[in-house]
């Protein structure tokens, strides 16, 4: 999918949970909605390996707490009010949640496999 329907979808979420609750939220929600496509910097070391981590950990389950707490760490909302704190994270934690769902949906070039949902590994036949 385009990296504009994550962005997108990231600004109505944003738009539709967060409000004015935290000041750069639409920033934030952004990020978190774009942060799984942070394996596009494997294709620096070569297209082969790029297409051997596309769609890989960063989309997977197990990278959801990472990638929905490197937004909100970054503008430093870690250290605010726990309520607060637990609150713009299960928001945020709907940014990579959103991008791994339209990815799994729509995954015209990449095989899935139920074991790379959890995992992030491909399992090629």
């Amino acid at each position: 999918m385009e990296p504009m329907t994550y962005i997108l979808t990231g600004a109505c979420i944003s738009g539709a949970t967060l409000k004015s609750k935290m000041a750069l939220s639409t920033v934030t929600m952004v990020i978190a909605a774009e942060i799984a496509d942070v394996d596009l910097l494997y294709s620096l070391r070569g297209r082969v390996v790029g297409f051997q981590h596309h769609r890989g950990w960063t989309h997977s389950v197990a990278a959801m707490p990472l990638m929905a707490d490197f937004p909100l760490r970054s503008f430093g909302y870690g250290t605010a009010v726990p309520q607060e704190s637990f609150q713009s994270y299960c928001t945020s934690s709907s940014g990579p949640s959103s991008h791994a769902s339209f990815d799994r949906c729509c995954s015209t070039a990449t095989p899935v496999s139920p074991r790379s949902v959890f995992f992030g590994r491909h399992v090629h036949n």
